[in-house]
């Protein structure tokens, strides 16, 4: 029961974005990895927005500790969470909005040194929230030369107007001092990126207008720690003494970089399920198509092994008839034979009667022949015996 409870809290977490999204893009969703380099006041908005919509695996990459002066604008920043690692932090606090979340904390600097401690290739998205100019430089180039989609933070500092917030392709950018930086950096060294990819920018640039710049001096308000939690080679790192000047920022600038940088990656995910289930019932459709074009053709040949039959039965009729024909013509000219036959039977019983008429005759004039030649005799033996007496004759 506890379990099955469990399991229903957990889906009733994202309730109101799965009856948006449905189950299919949850499970798109829940399957991807990401992950985001640089959790300050943009990548911990990211990092948020993302778990609030069903990412279930993501890994975090941030070497400081909190500051005071993070609180205006980073997520995970409060009061009582100065001097916490910063991805420790975030990590406790996305953990309390789903416990099932699988989440990597990485307390380290990205820079050509340890770029080889990450292998993109393993994640569906990155997220580049870098500061330093250089390793922003690095991340771009490598990140765009693996398989994951890339997206990429470009400055949030001297803002206000959440209305000049944009998104556009890297060489699109205009208007965005941080973007020139990069293109310019880029064009010099002969390196670009491998493929395109989109940047959250905006185009205004404020003047500071306070002149409270005491990070990174003696008069810093974070206090050096002795000891601490996290990797302690980066007790006490800070990039405010590298940077030529700090800048301003406000809270609803940064999270709004950081929820769009969120939602690219669920509004790419979300066109990518239904692309695939389209194609996929388009090939099933072509399947039927193919399926009901072979009965067609099944038909089409049974229709013509049909009318085959029926010319071959014709073929056969006209055959018979032929032969019918044949027959007949055949027994006509038995008949004309027969006929024929009757006509030489009569002709030859004409000629046999006329034959026995010739012999007829033939015998009646040897008949008389011979009655002429015994009269003759007779008369010769009459003559030839005269001593014979009349009584002897």
């Amino acid at each position: 029961m506890q379990a099955m409870a469990k399991n229903t809290i957990e889906k009733a977490i994202y309730n109101r974005t799965e009856l948006l999204l449905g189950d299919d893009v949850m499970e798109a969703l829940a399957a991807v990895r990401v992950i985001i380099f640089g959790v300050g006041g943009v990548g911990s908005w990211c990092a948020e927005g993302l778990v609030r919509s069903g990412i279930t695996k993501l890994t975090i990459v941030d070497s400081d500790r909190i500051c005071i002066t993070n609180v205006n604008r980073q997520l995970m920043a409060t009061t009582k969470t100065v001097g916490q690692v910063k991805v420790d932090a975030l990590k406790a606090h996305l953990l309390e909005i789903n416990p099932k979340v699988e989440i990597t904390a990485i307390q380290q600097i990205y820079c050509e040194e340890t770029a080889g401690q990450f292998n993109l290739d393993g994640y569906d998205y990155v997220i580049d929230a870098v500061d330093s100019l250089k390793d922003k430089v690095h991340l771009i180039l490598t990140a765009t030369a693996s398989k994951a989609k890339f997206f990429c933070s470009l400055g949030a500092a001297l803002k206000v107007d959440p209305l000049k917030i944009k998104v556009a392709e890297f060489w699109n950018v205009r208007g965005c001092p941080l973007g020139a930086a990069l293109r310019k950096k880029m064009k010099r060294a002969k390196t670009m990126p491998a493929k395109k990819f989109l940047c959250v920018y905006d185009d205004e640039v404020l003047p500071n207008r306070g002149h409270c710049q005491s990070c990174g001096t003696e008069k810093c308000m974070c206090p050096k720690a002795q000891d601490g939690p996290g990797n302690p080679d980066l007790l006490n790192h800070e990039w405010c003494s590298s940077k030529a000047q700090i800048n301003g920022t406000t809270v609803h600038v940064t999270a709004i970089f950081g929820m769009t940088l969120s939602g690219l990656i669920i509004e790419d995910i979300y066109r990518r399920t239904l692309k695939a289930e389209v194609t996929a019932d388009s090939s099933e459709g072509n399947s039927v198509g193919a399926e009901r074009a072979s009965d067609g053709l099944a038909c089409e040949s049974e229709e013509a092994e049909v009318a085959a039959d029926s010319s071959e039965g014709n073929s056969v009729g006209a055959e018979r008839a032929s032969d019918g024909l044949a027959c007949g013509s055949e027994e006509a000219e038995v008949t004309a034979d027969s006929s024929e036959g009757n006509s030489v039977g009569a002709e030859r019983a004409s000629d046999g009667l006329a034959c026995g008429s010739e012999e007829a005759r033939a015998t009646a004039d040897v008949s008389e022949g011979s009655s002429a030649g015994s009269e003759g005799s007779s008369e010769i033996s009459r003559v030839r015996d005269p001593w014979k007496t009349p009584e002897a004759g």
